[in-house]
């Protein structure tokens, strides 16, 4: 679950992580890429509160094409040409598909797409290579949205979520929104488990940095020096 990566001067200054990034000595290190993502809450203010907000949405999707591979495009028929909910479809696809149905409503710009989730309950975070995730589902806990995981997301289960939104298939995703809807209860005992996903130390940047600097102290292990005790010391 590791691959290595180098932090350039470009992307520290970037992240916000340094103020003078040429001043920076650069370390390869082990990449891991849970606290790699966590990076994403940097920018967010952890006093907003998703419970404040009114979820008149039910799903919607943010998904885009990812051309590289047809991981996504085999989970069209599956999870939304072949249903009759109602749901929109967010992100970039070719045009031959987006056509095929009105719930695909293209690209939106990042802040819209933002003050848009305030208003959604559900979601499903889906894979586009291997095991790999992605900000995404901190950017849906943030504002309030409860995202199920598709069978092929997090698959090594690095994300601490609940055991409920991991799906088996699109009937599962469909069947658990129908159950959420239909006891309130469960909904908001998931909508508060759903919330822990983000934890404090991911605002401040503090995990993430603990991550990389365990990495480069297990690399670069501290040389022990023997030192005479003043005990020894003839006064």
């Amino acid at each position: 679950n590791t691959r290595p990566i180098e932090f350039d001067a470009k992307r520290l200054k970037a992240y916000g992580l340094v103020r003078e990034p040429e001043n920076c000595v650069v370390e390869h290190v082990k990449y891991e890429y849970l606290p790699f993502e966590t990076l994403f809450c940097l920018s967010l203010d952890p006093s907003e509160d998703p419970r404040l907000y009114k979820k008149d949405q039910r799903i919607v999707f943010v998904l885009n094409q990812m051309k590289s591979n047809n991981v996504r495009q085999d989970m069209l028929d599956e999870y939304f040409f072949s249903r009759k909910e109602d749901f929109a479809l967010y992100g970039k696809w070719e045009e031959d598909i987006v056509s095929r149905d009105s719930r695909f409503k293209g690209p939106i710009p990042f802040v819209d797409l933002q003050e848009k989730l305030k208003s959604v309950k559900y979601s499903m975070l889906m894979p586009f290579s291997g095991n790999w995730i992605t900000p995404k589902v901190y950017e849906l806990v943030y504002k309030g949205v409860i995202p199920f995981f598709h069978p092929g997301y997090d698959t090594d289960r690095v994300i601490d979520a609940p055991e409920y939104l991991r799906l088996k298939n699109a009937e599962d995703f469909y069947r658990k929104c129908d159950e959420l809807d239909n006891n309130p209860e469960l909904y908001k005992d998931i909508f508060e488990k759903t919330q822990r996903i983000i934890r404090q130390e991911y605002f401040t940047g503090i995990e993430f940095s603990r991550r990389i600097m365990s990495h480069w102290i297990d690399e670069n292990p501290v040389k022990e020096t023997k030192t005479e005790s003043p005990l020894n010391e003839v006064w």
